[in-house]
């Protein structure tokens, strides 16, 4: 551990135009009451604009509702009930991992294809701890590299309109994997960790 800390958030103007269309993008005004006094303004602020950390009420399961049993009508701007705030409060600190898997993929001949919402197996990520020499340990933060925003850079306007991104398979064993090796926090450069 080297107590280093590496900052992982994008700027919330960094997609323009946003990645969601029903987003909008972010307006900053800067406007002045005199010539000696300047403010600033921000409208149409969506909070996932940009990186994010999903808080526990963003979505319920469609069965068993939403964690701990909280009910849907009390989910409201100013109550707390698992909301996200108490991790901007301090941040989050701990063991980071990355996980390559679009290295890996690159160097054994089989490229994630970045047009396509390809599922990735929990194999390619043991896969790549493998090739890499890495090891999780209980409570690692890891961060899934798959290419995905370099391409999504680079053809920002998404001609057909349709977003799509790569991401870990949505099957219970990718599931029983995090939970198996006891992350603490899972992240990825898509637009979702999982596939889209």
């Amino acid at each position: 551990m080297t107590g280093e800390v590496i900052p992982l958030n994008l700027p919330l103007t960094e997609f323009e135009p946003p990645i969601i269309a029903h987003r909008g993008s972010i307006q900053h005004t800067v406007f002045g009451l005199n010539d000696f006094h300047r403010d600033d303004r921000i409208d149409n602020l969506f909070l996932q604009a940009s990186t994010q950390i999903d808080g526990l009420r963003h979505f319920g399961h469609p069965d068993h509702g939403f964690y701990n049993d909280a009910d849907p009508n009390g989910l409201v701007a100013g109550k707390p009930g698992l909301g996200i705030q108490a991790v901007a409060e301090r941040g989050i600190a701990g063991r980071g991992l990355l996980i390559d898997v679009g290295a890996y993929r690159d160097a054994v001949g089989r490229p994630i294809d970045q047009a396509t919402n390809e599922q990735i197996p929990v194999a390619d990520l043991d896969s790549t701890l493998e090739w890499q020499g890495s090891t999780i340990r209980p409570g690692d933060i890891i961060m899934i590299r798959t290419g995905w925003l370099k391409h999504i850079r680079a053809d920002a306007n998404r001609s057909d309109g349709a977003l799509r991104s790569p991401g870990l398979s949505q099957t219970e064993e990718s599931a029983a994997w995090l939970w198996d090796h006891q992350v603490a926090v899972a992240a990825s450069d898509n637009i979702a960790l999982e596939a889209w």
